[in-house]
């Protein structure tokens, strides 16, 4: 019942690093000026600024749940840890 493969879990825990340093990187693209790139496009149509804003906006709401997601995962793999180690074997 205790096969349990420390290093796995901390090779998941660095991809999960890695996914949210990216969705933070998106994040702060997007906010930082990004978004402003995005919804002041050079189209003068009220149908290419619409689309380029919710463009913008969908991209923000993806690099924000990345960031949720993983930082739950992130959480859980903690909590798998910390039982393993804090249970009688």
């Amino acid at each position: 019942m205790k096969n349990f493969n420390i290093g796995k879990v901390e090779d998941t825990n660095i991809t999960l690093d890695t996914v949210l340093g990216l969705g933070k990187t998106v994040n702060d693209l997007l906010v930082n000026g990004g978004m402003q790139v995005i919804t002041n496009s050079t189209s003068t149509s009220e149908a290419d600024i619409k689309n380029a804003d919710r463009l913008a906006d969908k991209l923000l709401a993806l690099s924000n749940a990345i960031i949720s997601t993983t930082e739950q995962a992130q959480e859980q793999i903690n909590n798998v840890v910390h039982n393993y180690y804090h249970t009688e074997q």
